[in-house]
């Protein structure tokens, strides 16, 4: 189970225990393995695209849960806006090498006991993945994505009654994956949805106490593409 820890303030606690099942790969080295030897003489081309979605990091009732049985109210949010910036190279029409910058918005929980205090987290980072696809005529194509993340996560804790108020950063390597589907429009230009889930884990230290990140994130999204040869 995925776990966010913090004990500097009373607030932070039902972060402590909540959020997401982690979920594991165990075959990206074969499937870059596959990729290389399936495709060494295949034909080549690229495409750029930009997408914009929901970030779900999940567990929402489950940390407003864990404030009643702590004796308090709170206010999660667990989803926010989330967007994307991708580029990718074609070895033939099955497989494909895609990197990229991903930004999934912020989780937050606060309450208004014994003053307002607040605990928040943002995340972004890099992306590579292999995607296998299955071209659908001419129409478009479903795929799958497997790959690596390099994140850069930032947490910000504050509650003025306890005297705190903090900001740290760390960053990390994670794992994606994802299924999705796309439909051409013209030969050049296509849409894309997708689902991915990304992983990542961390620790943060704060002057007080430290946090341990172990999280699943579903971002869906729509993007646009534009290929070329």
């Amino acid at each position: 189970m995925n776990s966010l820890h913090i004990s500097a303030v009373p607030v932070c606690e039902p972060v402590r225990r909540a959020i997401f099942s982690r979920h594991t790969i165990t075959s990206v080295l074969a499937l870059w393995l596959l990729v290389t030897v399936a495709t060494a003489s295949a034909d080549m081309g690229g495409y750029i695209g930009v997408g914009i979605g929901e970030a779900d990091y999940g567990g929402e009732e489950q940390i407003e849960q864990l404030c009643v049985d702590e004796g308090f109210i709170c206010n999660a949010d667990t989803s926010d806006t989330g967007y994307k910036f991708f580029g990718g190279v074609n070895f033939g029409k099955f497989f494909a090498l895609e990197g990229g910058f991903v930004a999934l918005g912020d989780l937050t929980a606060d309450t208004e006991i014994l003053g307002s205090a607040d605990v928040s987290l943002d995340l972004s980072g890099l992306t590579l993945a292999l995607v296998p696809q299955i071209p659908v005529g001419d129409f478009g194509s479903v795929f799958g994505k497997a790959g690596l993340l390099y994140w850069n996560a930032d947490l910000e804790a504050s509650a003025p009654a306890f005297g705190l108020r903090e900001s740290v950063s760390e960053s990390g390597a994670g794992v994606s994956i994802g299924l999705g589907g796309a439909v051409n429009f013209t030969e050049n230009a296509s849409f894309r949805l997708e689902w991915e889930r990304l992983s990542f884990d961390g620790d943060f230290d704060l002057s007080r106490d430290s946090l341990s990140t172990d999280d699943d994130i579903d971002f869906f999204s729509a993007s646009f593409l534009y290929s070329f040869p």
